[in-house]
């Protein structure tokens, strides 16, 4: 091809050396701009060659054919967790408001009824939080008539009584609405990215015959809409 010169760089996966400052500076403004803007480019697009199921957020289906997996680690030995001979580390144990005793009722051998107490059963304490259920106050003021004047007198409510939920209802819904609106721009983004990308169905399994309207596929035959197929001339 005539005018077209081979660029040693473009295949060999080497970087190219940079234009020296003399000649890059000799370029117009606008050249110099359009050269920064395709390094960018260059260096993005080589970036995103190189993501893969291993390096990146992206599922394993997006890996290509030629990508090894991962060699697994090899075993030390050692099993998972605390190791013998540690020190064992656990959250004290808590004043008990329930105690629920469990006993054997009979031997797993020969059946014989078991009675009796352990001198020191083993303990399995479950940490719980109460559910929260509204707790209402209700305040009546009675309103009394003076016997002698006929004056009505009403007492007020008292002064940490200010409306209708205490503090400990402001407060949670203070915490509910200052954490909502800290995960709403998380959300909202979010939401952004995911309405953003195509949704690909996986059709690997799948021979699509149009003609005959038929979809066949792992271990399915059902009939699907399709172009209506043309009878030959003279048949009944």
């Amino acid at each position: 091809m005539a005018g077209f010169r081979r660029v040693p760089y473009l295949f060999s996966g080497m970087t190219p050396p940079p234009l020296p400052p003399d000649v890059f500076g000799a370029r117009p403004p606008a050249v110099q701009a359009y050269i920064r803007y395709l390094e960018a480019r260059l260096a993005d697009l080589e970036a995103r060659l190189g993501q893969n199921s291993t390096s990146s957020s992206k599922p394993p289906s997006c890996d290509p054919p030629y990508l090894k997996p991962a060699p697994s680690k090899a075993s030390s030995g050692k099993r998972k967790g605390g190791q013998p001979g540690r020190p064992k580390r656990s959250r004290p144990d808590l004043p008990a408001g329930t105690v629920i005793a469990l006993r054997p009722s009979a031997c797993d051998r020969c059946a014989n009824v078991l009675s009796g107490d352990d001198a020191q059963p083993l303990r399995h304490q479950v940490v719980e939080l109460p559910p929260v259920r509204p707790v209402g106050t209700e305040y009546r003021r009675h309103r009394l008539a003076c016997p002698s004047c006929g004056r009505i007198r009403c007492p007020a409510r008292p002064a940490e009584v200010r409306g209708g939920y205490g503090p400990r209802v402001q407060a949670v819904c203070a915490l509910q609405y200052r954490t909502a609106t800290a995960l709403e721009p998380i959300a909202e983004e979010a939401r952004a990215h995911i309405a953003g990308k195509p949704a690909n169905a996986d059709e690997t399994g799948w021979r699509e015959r149009p003609q005959a309207g038929l979809a066949v596929g792992r271990g399915d035959r059902s009939r699907v809409p399709g172009p209506p197929v043309p009878r030959p001339q003279g048949a009944g």
